[in-house]
């Protein structure tokens, strides 16, 4: 049992540090299925969900700066203003 967690802590921190964050997050849970009690994969979980966070967030204001970005295109367009 200790080589399968070792195992799958070892993929684990392979995926983290590829910033794979789901396929991390999942087995940092297969880890924790077998060692219920051990921190590391509960504090790697957490740091993993925090990352997605600030992706999810980026991604929002990306997406926000090009609506903005396209209706301010629209606008010059029905002006005629192209400049």
């Amino acid at each position: 049992m200790a080589d399968q967690y070792a195992g799958l802590i070892t993929k684990a921190d392979v995926a983290f540090t590829a910033q794979k964050w789901t396929d991390a997050i999942g087995l940092y849970q297969q880890a924790l299925a077998i060692k219920a009690e051990e921190q590391y994969p509960k504090d790697k979980i957490a740091e993993a969900n925090a990352r997605l966070a600030e992706i999810s967030k980026k991604k929002e204001e990306l997406e926000d700066a090009y609506k903005k970005a396209v209706g301010l295109g629209d606008e010059a367009m029905q002006a005629t203003d192209y400049v």
